[in-house]
């Protein structure tokens, strides 16, 4: 499913689980949907979790409550996959 295109970028904030920051990057796409930008971005937070040798990663996706479900998004990242532990839309 595509939306409409228009200047679009995305990022991540890193945290551990007491909450603390650990890290957080904002990346620009260009012109491209939202679909398009979400899924690039958190494509980008998995490399650079895992970079950064962070083995345990939850991923949340506002995306999930637009465009599918958990496992469609999950099927997309796959490849990326190993370190993720949960995916939620929050």
């Amino acid at each position: 499913m595509k939306g409409s295109t228009s200047q679009s970028g995305d990022g991540a904030i890193y945290r551990d689980s007491s909450g603390v920051v650990m890290g957080y990057f904002s990346a620009y796409f260009g012109i491209q949907d939202v679909f398009f930008a979400q899924i690039t971005a958190a494509m980008l937070a998995i490399k650079i979790a895992r970079n950064k040798s962070w083995h345990s990663l939850w991923l949340q996706c506002p995306l999930l409550g637009t465009f599918g479900t958990i496992g469609r998004i999950a099927f997309i990242l796959h490849p990326l996959c190993s370190q993720v532990s949960h995916v939620s839309q929050d």
